[in-house]
C-alpha cells in the first residue's frame, strides 16, 4: 500500500552489512522467548488468523469516527468505512482500513458500529505516501521522511493474506519480541523497552533470514515458505515489546465471511533456527523527498529555535506536527510534554498510573513512564489532564523534576512572586536553561510553544 520509495517497500540492499554482535542478538532473542526460539504467528480466534482489514474507494461511506477517549488523529472526522467491515472478536476489537481515497491506513482499537456510527477507543493514521509513522494527535505522519513511531504503522505491521495468496511477500514487516533494548534505531523513534543489555534488540533493529539458507530444505512448504522468502528477501524490523513471544501479525483482507484464508498455526515457522538469522547494520535515514529544511521541517527555515528543533529531531524527540511542519509557534500540551520527557529521559516502562481521564489517550505509556518517575502527580486527584495546555511554570516544575535541578538563589524575574512554581523557575533560571520572556520578568501563566519547549529540552540535556 505504502509508495515505492518507502523503506518498508525496499530489500535488503545487496551490500548490507552485517551487525557485528549478530549473533550474541539472535541468541538473546532465541533464548528470550516463550516457545525456544521461535517466530511466533500471532492469530485472533474467531477471526481466521489475523486483523480484519477492508479496501474503501470513493464510493463509501464517509464517517465521523468517535472515539471515547478524544484519542484519535483529526483524519477520523471523515473516514472511509465499507459497508459490512466489521472488527476482530478480541478484546481489542482492531481493524485495518485503506481510505483510498484520503490517501491513509488506519488501525481503529475497540471498534464498533452501531445507529450508522463508528465508534473507537483509539486509533492511528499513518499516509500512504510516507513512510508509514504511526498516527498521532498532533502529528499524524510527520515528517515522512524520518522513520516511524513505534506501535501500530497501520499495514507495515503485518503479513497480507493477499499478498501470499499472489505468491511473494514482497514489503518489510515489523514483529513484537519478549524484550526489547530501551534505545532505538531507524525506522523507530521510540522505544518501549527496559533493559541495557547490550545484546537485546534494539527497536528499529533490521533482522533477516541469512541469504545462503535454503528455506525449501527446511522442510517449510506453502504459505510458510512465502511468508520465509519474504523475511528473507526484505527482512523484519523489531518494533515492540510484547512481553511474551516473538511475534508476526497475520492480516486477513476482507476478512468477514471469507472463512479460513490461513493454514498456518502458531509454530509453522519454527523450523526456522537461530543460526539461519542474521542482524544487519541500521543505515542512516534514507529520505523519501529532499528536506526542505537541515530538520525536515518547511516551517522552521529561519525561526528563533531552528537549530534547537533540528537537534530535537536529531535526538528522536519528535516527528513534528504534520505535513512536514513541527508548528513552533503552537502550544504543548501536557500530553506532549509526557511524550518529550519520556524521550528525552529514556524512562523505564511502568504500570499504568490509573488515572481516570489516561486510559486510551495516545501518550499514556508516556504519562505512566512520568508518574513512575515522580515527576508529576497529575493536574488534580486521580486526573493527568492531558489535553490541557502547559504554562511556563509548569513547564518548569516539569523539567525541574526531570533533570532533578537544584533550588535556591535570587532570581531576576519580578513576575514570579506568587506562582506556586516560583521555585522551580528559580533553579531552571540558576541553571542556564531560561532566560525569561525579557529580561526581568518570566511570564510563568504563559502557555510554552513547542519550539520554546526544543530550546528548553536542548539547554537541559547540553546542562
Amino acid at each position: 500500500a505504502f509508495h515505492a520509495n518507502s523503506f518498508w517497500n525496499q530489500p535488503v540492499a545487496s551490500n548490507a552489512e552485517v551487525d557485528p554482535n549478530s549473533a550474541g542478538i539472535i541468541n538473546f532473542l532465541m533464548n528470550d522467548n516463550d516457545l525456544n526460539g521461535c517466530l511466533t504467528l500471532a492469530g485472533t480466534p474467531g477471526n481466521s488468523w489475523g486483523m480484519p482489514s477492508f479496501v474503501a474507494d470513493a464510493s463509501d461511506p464517509v464517517y465521523n469516527v468517535v472515539s471515547t477517549n478524544n484519542s484519535v488523529p483529526p483524519e477520523f472526522g471523515s473516514l472511509r468505512i465499507p459497508n459490512g467491515a466489521i472488527a476482530a472478536d478480541t478484546s481489542d476489537g482492531e481493524m485495518v482500513v485503506y481510505d483510498l481515497a484520503k490517501g491513509v491506513v488506519a488501525q481503529l482499537s475497540k471498534a464498533t458500529y452501531a445507529n450508522n456510527k463508528w465508534t473507537v477507543s483509539g486509533g492511528s493514521i499513518a499516509y500512504l505516501d510516507s513512510n508509514g509513522i504511526d498516527g498521532r494527535l498532533d502529528a499524524s505522519d510527520e515528517p515522512k521522511n524520518r522513520g516511524t513511531f513505534r506501535g501500530y504503522p497501520g499495514s507495515v505491521s503485518m503479513v497480507h493474506y493477499d499478498d501470499i495468496a499472489d505468491g511473494k511477500l514482497d514489503n518489510v514487516v515489523k514483529i513484537g519480541v519478549n524484550t526489547a533494548h530501551s534505545g532505538h534505531v531507524f525506522p523507530m523513534l521510540n522505544s518501549d523497552g527496559d533493559t541495557t543489555n547490550p545484546n537485546a534488540p534494539r527497536q528499529g533493529t533490521r533482522i533477516r533470514i541469512k541469504p545462503d539458507v535454503n528455506l525449501a530444505a527446511l522442510g517449510l512448504s506453502g504459505q510458510a515458505l512465502t511468508i520465509a522468502r519474504g523475511l528473507q528477501e526484505y527482512g523484519m524490523i523489531v518494533g515492540d515489546s510484547t512481553g511474551g513471544a516473538m511475534v508476526l501479525k497475520l492480516e486477513d483482507t476482507e476478512a468477514s465471511g471469507r472463512g479460513q484464508l490461513w493454514n498456518l498455526n502458531r509454530e509453522s515457522l519454527c523450523k526456522i533456527k537461530g543460526q539461519h538469522w542474521e542482524v544487519l547494520v541500521t543505515p542512516g535515514v534514507p529520505p523519501v523527498s529532499g528536506p526542505p529544511s537541515p530538520s525536515g521541517f518547511s516551517d522552521v527555515s529561519g525561526h528563533l529555535f531552528e537549530g534547537d528543533i533540528t537537534w530535537l529531531v536529531d535526538e528522536g524527540i519528535t516527528s513534528g506536527c504534520g505535513s512536514s511542519k513541527f508548528c513552533p509557534d503552537k502550544s504543548v500540551t501536557r500530553g506532549q510534554m509526557a511524550a518529550f520527557l519520556n524521550r528525552a529521559l529514556n524512562l523505564k516502562a511502568a504500570p499504568s498510573a490509573n488515572f481516570a481521564d489516561t486510559d486510551g489517550h495516545l501518550f499514556k505509556s508516556d504519562i505512566d513512564r512520568l508518574f513512575a518517575a515522580g515527576i508529576t502527580t497529575g493536574c488534580a486527584p486521580s486526573k493527568f489532564c492531558p489535553d490541557r495546555l502547559v504554562t511556563r511554570g509548569e513547564m518548569a516544575a516539569f523539567l525541574v523534576r526531570g533533570f532533578k535541578l537544584k533550588a535556591g538563589g535570587s532570581s531576576p524575574f519580578t513576575d514570579i512572586s506568587s506562582s506556586v512554581f516560583a521555585a522551580d523557575i528559580v533553579a531552571l533560571e540558576k541553571s542556564g536553561i531560561t532566560h525569561g520572556c525579557s529580561p526581568t520578568t518570566f511570564c510563568p501563566k504563559r502557555y510554552v510553544t513547542r519550539g520554546q519547549m526544543a530550546a528548553f529540552l536542548r539547554r537541559a540535556m547540553d546542562g
